[in-house]
């Protein structure tokens, strides 16, 4: 069956852990976990499958888990400041579109829309964004000259994956084919040695093939024991003696190129090879229209340490402090940018009178900012809202006001039928059926419906599930469901919707069995 909704938050925060690769899988005794530790992590994540217990503070704690982890992994704290930054800014947008965007596509095309639309462009602005503020360029990495290093080459429907472009770099830098990187003493060590190194360089193969992405413990590993070997080779020309702060910086662009590499594949095998061109397309495109931005902030910065030389303020504070306000009235600009095309087309004119003041916006915006938002308008033009939505959603909130019977929910559900759009709005149907029974006072019957509703709408109804929400908590109060009370509290506090009795009081046990007791004595619902 297709599912018209957002993936769960659960799926979302799992999908993002495993494309880390940092919870180890095979090979444990350099991960820094123990068994306690993977479990308690794991049972983290089922708890937020589930939607257990309160959600943003599980959210809050295997993020923090992931950036402890990601600590120990890299060994850098500005690396894994830029990462955890980066991704949690995507995340923040998944997690302000899932509150307040329904959606009338399926979950494939919705994971599309959300990607092109508002994923990729993100992750292109705050790549930069977090570099600056850490001050990468100033720790003196070494990394691929190609722009591209970390994004997938296609040419001619083959792909060459990141990892393996970055494992290639490598080879090429210390002049050492990929055979004698990974097995340098072929035939002279020891058969442990030996054995280990064989194996090493089968892994090593299948990974610039791109049969296999390995874990970031499984490939930290194969790496630290070739560079140990070549440290020791008894062959002096392919001996390579490689500092630890060396080993260390490696380390991190293999980090990065893994990371893209998993990530990209899945892309590849669940929305395929055209699609994937999309999104890197999408990122370059942005990537090329935030550079006049990032060179004029660089210029900034630099000319304001030159200033400030004599007064002994460390140069990563002065990034810092500039980048944050540097992006912040970019992401402002942005916004007043798409408040103005927002007026040009509500006076009533057409996205060619959007393009026609284009050079008067650049003027007053600058470049970037206005290409994102007509980039951005235009792409909500790509997904056309099915014929008779619009009027379904309008009739379905008559029905909801009115002195509704069963024949005409029955009716309507027959409908929906016949448009095709019986999928898209399958929470509407079970929420009318419940509000017909509450108005009779049939709690129990309604609360039956209104928990189908609340479970098909959360991921799909956007802010349209507001009064849903506020019903199917009450409901569970009048039937004594403590259990799903709390689970419908937690969901309302997660989208921001304010519950009768508990407002913006802490959901402790006090405040819950007041908030339970009072719901669960008088009609408070409002229609």
């Amino acid at each position: 069956m297709t599912n018209y909704s957002f993936p769960s938050l659960g799926r979302t925060i799992r999908f993002a852990v495993d494309v880390l690769g940092v919870l180890p899988r095979k090979r444990s005794d350099n991960d820094g976990l123990d068994e306690t530790d993977k479990k308690r992590i794991q049972k983290k994540l089922l708890r937020l499958a589930n939607e257990e217990g309160r959600l943003e503070d599980n959210i809050d704690e295997i993020v923090a888990e992931l950036s402890e982890i990601l600590g120990r992994a890299l060994n850098n704290d500005e690396i894994r400041f830029a990462i955890c930054e980066t991704l949690w800014d995507i995340y923040e947008d998944y997690n302000t579109t899932i509150k307040s965007d329904g959606t009338y596509l399926s979950e494939r095309e919705t994971i599309e829309w959300f990607c092109i639309s508002l994923a990729i462009p993100r992750l292109a602005f705050s790549v930069p964004k977090h570099m600056l503020r850490a001050n990468l360029a100033g720790r003196g990495l070494i990394y691929p000259s190609d722009k591209d290093w970390y994004l997938p080459s296609i040419a001619d429907g083959r792909i060459t994956w990141p990892l393996a472009k970055t494992m290639h770099w490598i080879y090429q830098t210390f002049d050492v084919r990929q055979e004698r990187f990974h097995y340098p003493n072929r035939g002279t060590a020891n058969e442990d040695v030996h054995n280990k190194q064989r194996q090493n360089l089968e892994n090593a193969r299948e990974w610039t093939k791109g049969n296999n992405t390995p874990s970031w413990s499984g490939l930290r590993w194969n790496f630290s024991y070739a560079f140990d070997g070549l440290a020791a080779c008894q062959a002096e020309s392919d001996r390579r003696d490689l500092p630890a702060a060396l080993r260390e910086n490696l380390y991190y662009i293999l980090f990065i190129a893994r990371f893209s590499t998993d990530l990209c594949k899945r892309i590849e095998r669940s929305h395929g090879l055209v699609f994937l061109e999309q999104c890197i397309a999408k990122y370059q495109q942005h990537r090329q229209w935030l550079t006049g931005e990032v060179e004029t902030h660089r210029l900034i910065v630099e000319e304001v340490i030159e200033e400030t030389k004599d007064a002994g303020v460390p140069h990563d504070v002065i990034w810092c402090r500039l980048s944050d306000e540097h992006w912040r009235l970019l992401a402002d600009r942005m916004t007043k940018c798409g408040e103005r095309m927002r007026e040009l087309l509500m006076r009533g004119g057409q996205m060619h009178d959007v393009r026609g003041a284009e050079g008067e916006l650049i003027h007053q915006f600058r470049e970037y900012p206005v290409r994102f938002c007509l980039s951005f308008l235009d792409e909500q033009t790509q997904n056309e809202i099915p014929d008779g939505f619009v009027e379904a959603f309008n009739r379905a909130l008559e029905l909801k006001s009115s002195e509704t019977t069963e024949p005409e929910v029955d009716e309507y559900e027959a409908d929906l039928k016949q448009r095709d759009l019986e999928k898209r709005l399958m929470w509407i149907p079970p929420w009318l059926r419940a509000v017909i029974r509450y108005k009779n006072e049939d709690y129990e019957g309604a609360f039956q419906f209104a928990e189908i509703a609340f479970n098909y709408a959360k991921y799909s109804a956007g802010r349209e599930q507001y009064n849903l929400v506020n019903l199917y908590v009450e409901l569970a109060a009048k039937n004594r469901d403590k259990k799903r009370f709390k689970k419908g509290v937690e969901w309302a506090r997660f989208i921001g919707l304010k519950i009768r009795w508990l407002r913006d009081a802490e959901p402790t046990d006090e405040n819950l069995d007041l908030a339970f007791e009072m719901l669960g004595k008088a009609q408070y619902f409002q229609f």
